[in-house]
């Protein structure tokens, strides 16, 4: 399967509507769609190993 990198998430995730990427948790991330458990604990890693996410 055709995995998204973090950086397409993180600017569909801002396009997102009430979903501030650098404060949502993984349970709210998994709410979004193409975002499942996994991919919404990498971002969150990603995003406490890195700091906030920018675009």
């Amino acid at each position: 399967s055709i995995q998204p990198s973090l950086s397409s998430v993180s600017m569909e995730l801002h396009a997102a509507d009430g979903i501030d990427v650098n404060q949502a948790g993984r349970d709210a991330l998994t709410q979004l769609p193409w975002i499942g458990v996994t991919l919404a604990q990498r971002i969150v890693d990603f995003r406490n190993a890195h700091g906030h996410l920018t675009i």
